[in-house]
């Protein structure tokens, strides 16, 4: 179980693309029971459904220059 996509707090609808030699790993992790992965040249995109929080928030951002366009939907 992923803590990202479990725990208490408001769950939200979330899209952002990444780079394959990163987003690899988020591909085979459980990040969600609701995860849509699209493979996109060079990258892929990502729709979940997760906890809105800090620890999101952090995660995110240890993708670094890797994550792009990331949007609530």
């Amino acid at each position: 179980m992923s803590i990202i996509a479990y725990g208490e707090g408001k769950r939200i609808r979330l899209t952002f693309c990444i780079d394959k030699k990163v987003g690899l790993r988020i591909t085979e992790s459980p990040l969600s029971n609701a995860k849509v992965v699209a493979d996109l040249a060079g990258q892929y995109r990502i729709t979940a459904t997760v906890v809105e929080s800090l620890l999101l928030d952090r995660w995110l951002a240890g993708f670094g220059e890797h994550i792009k366009g990331i949007k609530e939907l």
